[in-house]
């Protein structure tokens, strides 16, 4: 019913393929994660696991793991997030014991003349008090 001829482009010469479907090819051989995850720029575990899954290549998590935390280029790329010790929080567990106190403005001048609030606030009741 149709007639067409089959011929065969070689990839650089097809252009409009896009880059990741030809990842594989240009990390070299699919087997090497190592090549792949290089490949692509160190993309970290999460990045690379969900690469691996949506192209069925044959990596298991914890392979995928292990070459993200094993290459030194990632941990140097990776950030390090500030930390604080961990403080005991001290809680008041009565009326007044602990006060917070803050002055909030400027406000809208009132008939007074006054511009700011003092606001005293309970941390056991949470319960807020404002002076003009």
């Amino acid at each position: 019913m149709f007639s067409y001829e089959v011929k065969h482009r070689s990839g650089k010469e097809n252009v409009a393929a896009d880059a990741l479907s030809r990842v594989c090819s240009v990390a070299g051989h699919p087997s090497s994660l190592k090549g792949l995850h290089e490949s692509l720029g160190h993309p970290g575990i999460t990045r690379l696991w969900h690469f691996v899954r949506s192209k069925n290549l044959p990596f298991p998590l914890e392979e995928v793991r292990q070459t993200c935390l094993n290459r030194h280029t990632c941990s140097v790329l990776k950030p390090r997030f500030y930390r604080p010790t961990q403080e005991h929080l001290v809680k008041a567990t009565s009326a007044w014991e602990r006060v917070s106190v803050d002055l909030k403005g400027p406000i809208v001048t009132s008939p007074r003349g006054n511009r700011f609030l003092f606001v005293v606030v309970d941390e056991c009741s949470r319960f807020p008090f404002a002076f003009a």
